[in-house]
């Protein structure tokens, strides 16, 4: 009896081994979409960043002879740059310069997991340090969706621009975890699975949850900030976005856009998108 208990013992810390082996791939590990050649209508130039020693960060510059700013934009999760596109189209028309990157893990860019922003905000820093080099004296403005904007919140610093867009960014891992999985795979699951992640993520991924809380990073940015969200997001609600509206400082912008889920904002209200992302560039990159 003594042999079988230990037996049994044995395979239960294995399986529970397993499925905290399990629950972190599951979570960083995101399908790569392919990017294509460079964008039809636009001048597009081949960029590569290191961000993190190893990590290569690869997108386009998009330049423009205006050299009345540039943007940087950053996508989200289980995208690419090409989900930037459009919003790059517009930006150029108004006579932007713009630059678009994959993220780690994703599209071409180096990397075999996703961080939630934690490590990538490290990436994004040295691609808004080339961005700054390429096109000196020039303002620069970022738009970051989700993930992307997780980036430009997190880190030790805030990201070095003059005015900053974010796009449907949690503001606590733990917050946007659980709902994430409860849509998935239900509530009982959800209490149990991001216990599984949060015990593995310093050592198997480099970053602790306490890292992850982009509404108690926002404060440091100094740079005029429109917060943007949609009152449908299961994944990031309204109550997330004003969370996180309210800890930033002034001078600050708040847009929830009506009938908007966790999805393209620029492609849900895009008419509206573009004016109001323009009016708020317009001003703060003056």
């Amino acid at each position: 009896m003594i042999g079988l208990t230990r037996v049994a013992t044995a395979l239960f810390v294995a399986a529970v081994v397993v499925a905290i082996a399990l629950a972190g791939s599951a979570a960083v590990s995101v399908p790569r979409w392919p990017v294509t050649a460079s964008p039809t209508g636009l001048p597009a130039e081949e960029i590569a960043v290191e961000g993190e020693p190893g990590i290569v960060i690869r997108g386009w510059v998009i330049p423009h002879d205006c050299a009345c700013g540039v943007v940087v934009l950053l996508h989200g999760s289980g995208a690419s740059r090409e989900q930037m596109l459009p919003r790059a189209r517009f930006l150029r028309h108004a006579g932007y310069s713009v630059v678009l990157v994959d993220m780690r893990a994703h599209g071409l860019s180096d990397g075999s997991v996703t961080t939630f922003g934690g490590r990538e905000s490290r990436d994004v820093r040295a691609v808004i340090a080339e961005t700054r080099r390429r096109f000196a004296g020039q303002k620069l403005g970022a738009i970051g969706f989700s993930l992307g904007g997780a980036a430009l919140l997190l880190g030790d610093n805030p990201a070095d621009v003059d005015a900053l867009v974010v796009e449907e960014v949690y503001s606590t891992l733990e917050d946007t975890a659980r709902r994430r999985i409860a849509a998935g795979m239900g509530p009982i699951v959800a209490d149990i699975l991001p216990w599984l992640l949060y015990a593995q993520m310093p050592w198997r991924f480099g970053v602790s949850r306490g890292a992850l809380r982009p509404a108690d990073r926002i404060g440091a940015v100094k740079a005029p900030i429109l917060v943007m969200g949609g009152d449908s997001d299961p994944f990031v609600p309204p109550d997330q976005t004003r969370r996180l509206f309210d800890a930033a400082r002034a001078p600050k912008e708040l847009w929830i856009v009506p009938g908007a889920a966790h999805h393209d904002l620029h492609q849900a209200a895009s008419i509206a998108y573009e004016h109001r992302v323009l009016d708020f560039f317009r001003r703060a990159l003056r």
